[in-house]
């Protein structure tokens, strides 16, 4: 919204802030996706890497425009950050979950089947 407000003083769209605003509006979207649904941890860890650095890239654009939109984004940059730490000590504290979980939902399936 702050980067919004100072394009209606300069009359210019600051497209780089758009796109990289979106982009990593998508990944984190993305994220939740693979980690909760998907249940692809090591996809999500890959989609949070690319977010972590996909947002001090939109830091810098949004200071170029206006100084406390960028200011805003460290909150969610260490909130990022924290997430990433979490989703690596889960996967490596979980490294045969994924087949695990392949088997549970094997045996509830015949379960389903046999009632």
């Amino acid at each position: 919204f702050l980067v919004y407000e100072a394009t209606k003083v300069t009359s210019t769209i600051p497209v780089l802030c758009i796109i990289l605003f979106v982009l990593q509006f998508v990944l984190n979207q993305t994220f939740s996706l693979l980690f909760f649904k998907a249940r692809r941890w090591d996809l999500s860890m890959i989609d949070l890497a690319v977010l972590w650095l996909c947002i001090p890239a939109c830091i810098a654009a949004f200071l170029k425009v206006n100084t406390q939109a960028g200011f805003l984004l460290f909150p969610y940059w260490a909130f990022v950050s924290y997430a990433a730490v979490l989703n690596f000590a889960f996967i490596r504290e979980n490294p045969n979950l994924e087949s695990d979980l392949k088997k549970s939902d094997k045996t509830e399936k015949v379960e389903e089947k046999m009632s």
